[in-house]
């Protein structure tokens, strides 16, 4: 089971009978959006909800509901994970053979962001930002695209994981050793 809120509306996918099932409550009525043999990852915003689903012999595809239709993004034999939704857009992974690489639906087109042989993983958006952690050859970096172009926030030798951003402010765990630090980043400079 998997589950997301926004504005107070809950999306979470259910099992009913003999299949998985995308619902939406919606602050008085349930709705049972999409069902499949497999339903993972779904969130939230503003009642456009996203999911990874799996059919058939198909890696998990990535799916939108707008308020009224169900849009498949992705169809591929590769494998999409982790969609985060912000303004109508969707962010999220792909593992399409020589790393994971980043794509981002803008409401209307999907675009590949990354295009590498390395792990690009964990995308968040807000306000049509993407932030992700990618591998630089020797560890784990953050990336920033700003709708535009696409940024390295850090450069060191530690992993830079787990971004989350919010009002432009950028937030992730640099692996130390044995201590986790958390850093962020507010558009000029890095605080630890």
């Amino acid at each position: 089971i998997d589950l997301d809120t926004s504005n107070g509306q809950v999306a979470w996918v259910g099992h009913p009978d003999d299949h998985y099932a995308v619902f939406l409550y919606d602050g008085s009525t349930v709705t049972e959006i999409s069902e499949a043999s497999i339903i993972s990852e779904v969130v939230i915003d503003n009642g456009i909800i996203a999911w990874t689903s799996w059919h058939g012999g198909n890696g998990g595809e990535v799916y939108y509901y707008d308020g009224g239709t169900t849009t498949q993004l992705t169809n591929t034999i590769a494998t999409d994970y982790g969609p985060q939704i912000s303004g109508g857009q969707v962010t999220w992974y792909s593992d399409i053979g020589n790393g994971n690489e980043i794509f981002l639906y803008d409401g209307t087109t999907v675009s590949q962001l990354t295009d590498n042989l390395v792990a690009d993983e964990d995308p968040q958006i807000d306000d049509g930002n993407v932030v992700w952690s990618g591998w630089d050859g020797t560890d784990f970096e953050i990336y920033l695209y700003d709708g535009n172009e696409i940024s390295q926030i850090t450069d060191n030798a530690e992993d830079d994981q787990v971004p989350d951003i919010n009002n432009g402010q950028i937030i992730w765990a640099r692996d130390a050793g044995y201590l986790d630090e958390i850093y962020v980043y507010n558009g000029c400079e890095t605080i630890q």
